[in-house]
């Protein structure tokens, strides 16, 4: 049993090295000539703009679903508990309503902002 466990040690990290110095040729794929006439500053413009748009699309789309799974949270909790835990999650769910406006409100005060910006700029 000993060396069936190191036959099968020495086949694994064998197989892992193997799979892990793999080389890639993308270089033939390319034609560099493509790039020359590009304006580099538009480029960079460009992929900053583009970089922020989905840096802050997936901020705003994961605050909104951090705030409907608290409520929701909330809404479970409050309507399968009993009558007397339901007075302590009224005072509790208060903070959680003022959160989730808060993180509602900030979303939509940077899309304001990046719509603002985007009419501005053109």
């Amino acid at each position: 049993m000993k060396n069936i466990t190191k036959f099968l040690s020495i086949i694994l990290i064998s197989v892992l090295a193997i799979s892990i110095s793999t080389t890639v040729f993308a270089g033939a794929f390319l034609n560099a000539s493509e790039f020359d006439n590009v304006d580099k500053a538009t480029n960079v413009t460009d992929m900053v703009k583009t970089s922020a748009e989905t840096t802050i699309s997936v901020l705003r789309i994961g605050g909104v679903t951090i705030a409907v799974v608290m409520l929701l949270a909330v809404a479970m909790k409050y309507m399968l508990s009993s009558a007397g835990d339901r007075a302590d999650i009224k005072k509790h769910a208060i903070a959680y309503v003022v959160g989730a406006v808060v993180l509602f409100g900030a979303t939509n005060i940077i899309a304001a902002i990046i719509s603002f910006t985007e009419q501005v700029v053109k």
